[in-house]
């Protein structure tokens, strides 16, 4: 009778200690599935010295590969807040802490703006990084927690994300993370019959002949035009129509081999006024493409 009472507890203790462990978060994974989207953690820094915040504070940044799950049209910084939540604990209770949602001081430049690509609008099943981030009291870093939001908007169980002081990358302002290398902006204006297309800050204007670098991510700003055109280029990616009262921000990538099949040359064309607004492409390696760049300039 003694030996099955001992069988019993040891059985007992067996089961508390497998529903513990099923319910245990998954502490310090990188990636998560919400509900507007998924996220995969690629970097945590801690910024400071900033000159604009008390010496006892610092920001605290996020770099996250962010794909747009939905059917809709959304931010991903919007996706994030309502996916995730920081939160600081202590002994007592569960403190969230916002996302910072202004990265810049000042006015922000074009390239600044397509930088904070957390504030463009991405269609579904488009991926990209971005960064997000929190201002903390440095001295409470330990206590610092990145976890999923449940149905009740509250902190969740998938998952959770603990800072760690010992893990962080501790850097100045200056080497602020960036979501990606200095990208190439271009603003496409659509004319009544032809499509204009300039490059920001390298005083470069061309008219029906577009061209870009392969294989980086090149941003596009489709400017309100009167004109109802439709910008797309078939082989890479879909139409995007121009508007009386607002521009279309999106990005493209023009790969290398597909590039080379096509002797370097794409075509594009407006999708709803036929061959009459066709316009050229050509793809070329950076170095090339730096080059044409200067030899345009000096035109």
């Amino acid at each position: 009778m003694r030996k099955m009472k001992k069988i019993l507890i040891l059985c007992s203790l067996l089961v508390l200690l497998l529903v513990g462990c099923s319910q245990e978060k998954k502490e310090n994974s990188n990636t998560y599935k919400g509900e507007h989207g998924t996220y995969e953690i690629l970097d945590t820094r801690l910024i400071k010295d900033n000159g604009a915040l008390r010496e006892e504070f610092a920001k605290l940044q996020w770099k996250i590969k962010y794909t747009n799950t939905t059917d809709e049209v959304r931010k991903p910084i919007d996706a994030v807040e309502l996916d995730m939540v920081i939160e600081n604990e202590t002994d007592v209770e569960l403190n969230e802490i916002p996302f910072d949602r202004i990265r810049h001081a000042g006015e922000e430049t074009e390239e600044q703006k397509l930088m904070n690509n957390g504030f463009l609008n991405v269609k579904p099943e488009v991926t990209l990084e971005i960064t997000v981030e929190a201002t903390i009291e440095e001295a409470k870093i330990d206590s610092i927690y990145l976890r999923n939001r449940d149905v009740k908007g509250e902190n969740g169980e998938e998952f959770e994300k603990k800072v760690k002081n010992e893990d962080l990358d501790i850097v100045g302002e200056k080497e602020d993370m960036e979501t990606s290398d200095k990208p190439l902006i271009i603003n496409v204006q659509a004319n009544k019959d032809s499509w204009e297309f300039s490059y920001p800050n390298k005083e470069i204007v061309t008219i029906n002949d577009l061209v870009v670098p392969t294989n980086e991510k090149v941003y596009f700003k489709l400017l309100p035009s009167d004109f109802g055109h439709s910008f797309w280029i078939p082989a890479v990616g879909g139409k995007m129509d121009t508007k009386p009262d607002n521009a279309n921000e999106f990005w493209l990538e023009f790969d290398e081999k597909n590039a080379n099949e096509a002797g370097g040359i794409f075509y594009g064309r407006c999708a709803e006024h036929g061959s009459d607004m066709d316009f050229n492409v050509k793809a070329i390696p950076r170095t090339e493409f730096n080059q044409w760049i200067e030899e345009t300039k000096s035109e």
